[in-house]
Order: structure tokens, then C-alpha cells, then sequence
């Protein structure tokens, strides 16, 4: 299992707020429901920042800190393909790392782009 990054953002595409308060609610108790999220999950609590549109349609989510079941940006990416069944989009690593590249999770799988791809 990859070290925990410090916090997590994926982009999911053309989701609704409501759409990722639904998700999350599979994974954590949704303490506040307002514009910054507190969740908590086995006692830990974690704000969750959701940006309708933040970019070329794409939703994002950010996590901090990473209180999450995800230890990196890509497996959020995975399990929230799962539940939604669009395309995702994250980080290739850690933004302590430099400076990551992008990944998209699709029906396909995990490729590395460009964000304009």
C-alpha cells in the first residue's frame, strides 16, 4: 500500500454536489452538509471541500487531511469511478512530490494524460 498522501482532490466529471454527498455518504458520516463538508470515519474527522465546475466541467473534491479509506489520490479516483461510472480525474502523485502529472480512471482504466486531453 502506497504512504498516505496529506490530503486527497480528485475531479469527477459533470457530478452534482448532491451526486457526491450521495457518494460520500457510503463512506462516512456527513456530519455538516454546507459548503465545507465534516465527515468523520472511525472517529477521525475530515473536511471535504466540493467546487461544482472548478474545471472544463469537471467537479472537485478535496479531502484534508487525508482521514479518508484512500491512502492516495488515485485509489479515490477508482472507488468514486466505481460509484459514478464517468471519468475521473487526479493527480499522478503527491503535490509535496514536485509537480504530478494527471491520470484519468475510466471504463479504460488509469492512463496517464495531459489535462487537456
Amino acid at each position: 500500500m502506497a504512504e498516505p498522501y496529506p490530503d486527497i482532490e480528485i475531479y469527477i466529471k459533470a457530478a452534482t454536489r448532491d451526486a457526491v454527498v450521495e457518494w460520500l455518504k457510503s463512506h462516512f458520516s456527513v456530519i455538516a452538509d454546507e459548503q465545507k463538508i465534516l465527515l468523520s470515519r472511525n472517529d477521525e474527522s475530515v473536511e471535504c471541500l466540493i467546487v461544482p465546475d472548478a474545471n472544463d466541467g469537471f467537479t472537485s473534491v478535496w479531502f484534508s487531511p487525508n482521514h479518508t479509506p484512500w491512502a492516495t489520490d488515485l485509489e479515490c479516483s477508482q472507488s468514486a469511478y466505481q460509484y459514478f461510472q464517468v471519468e475521473i480525474r487526479c493527480s499522478t502523485g503527491s503535490w509535496q512530490d514536485d509537480t504530478p502529472g494527471w491520470v484519468k480512471v475510466d471504463g479504460e482504466g488509469s492512463t496517464e494524460i495531459s489535462w487537456e486531453s
